[in-house]
């Protein structure tokens, strides 16, 4: 196994929290074409009623055997570009380019984005860059293994400020079974323990915990994955704060995919924040 890269330190946890929950109302269409051209027609219905959708497309050029993950439109107006060009000069070594324009005046987090980045993964090894155009910054990130252990760091320089502006680092032990982690977030700021430990060939459990070194406030999420068959799997999660989660997922046909997701406030069922989420994938 090669090692990851630090942003992926503590993803095996994260996937079983966050995965299958979607809290929309959403039609999911995924084809492919004779040539390898892959299509994905997404639309959701927001909570003020309005329908967001987007298009999107993805293929392998031959020539260059370059890889645009993602070349998709959205009824925002948004463009957003992803592409990565594999194994360049030696064998683990990728370079990447994300490019989303800015164009959606009304919708403030639609920033336009401008990024060339550079990974490189081995056995005992791992480090990745990013240089941000838009924003005038670099980043950069490395992971080490030894054994069942990675260690690891990450760090961001503005060139505008001339300044570090972002410095964390992360620990983490991976056994047969199971994997822990440590990562610190907030430049030191906070902590995020995870743990992710796979049962049975069917169960899988994960405990993420969040503290604020600031505040002392903490946040503990437990969940898990259960598959019942190949067409079948039902997932749940609880945190500290009283949220329990609920999604299943069930393949009602070979190309079909039914989604379902529920979120309540035990703590308080007369209010208003639990959640309802229904989406159907085709292909």
């Amino acid at each position: 196994m090669t090692a990851p890269l630090f942003k992926d330190l503590s993803k095996t946890a994260g996937d079983v929290l966050n995965d299958d929950y979607d809290f929309s109302r959403k039609l999911k269409i995924k084809s492919k074409a004779a040539n390898g051209v892959s299509f994905t027609t997404e639309g959701a219905l927001s909570n003020n009623k309005a329908i967001l959708a987007k298009v999107s497309g993805g293929f392998t050029h031959g020539g260059s055997g370059v890889v645009f993950k993602k070349l998709q439109i959205t009824t925002q107006g948004r463009l957003v570009t992803e592409a990565e060009l594999p194994n360049v000069l030696t064998r683990g070594l990728n370079l990447t380019f994300k490019l989303e324009d800015g164009s959606v005046a009304k919708n403030a987090s639609a920033k336009q984005v401008g990024v060339l980045g550079a990974e490189y993964k081995q056995d005992k090894f791992s480090f990745n860059s990013e240089a941000d155009f838009v924003g005038n910054s670099v980043k950069a990130a490395g992971v080490f293994k030894q054994d069942n252990f990675l260690v690891g760091g990450q760090a961001a320089f503005s060139i505008d400020k001339s300044a570090l502006t972002e410095h964390n680092v992360g620990v983490s032990f991976v056994g047969g079974d199971f994997a822990t982690s440590v990562v610190t977030k907030k430049n030191f700021g906070a902590l995020s323990a995870s743990f992710h430990h796979k049962l049975s060939a069917h169960t899988i459990y994960a405990a993420v915990l969040d503290y604020d070194l600031k505040s002392a406030s903490n946040t503990l999420n437990v969940g898990g994955r259960y598959k019942v068959d190949a067409d079948t799997t039902y997932a749940g999660k609880i945190n500290s704060e009283g949220f329990v989660s609920l999604a299943s997922i069930q393949k009602i046909r070979p190309f079909v995919t039914l989604t379902t997701s529920v979120h309540v406030d035990a703590k308080n069922f007369e209010g208003d924040s639990h959640k309802f989420g229904l989406g159907l994938t085709l292909g």
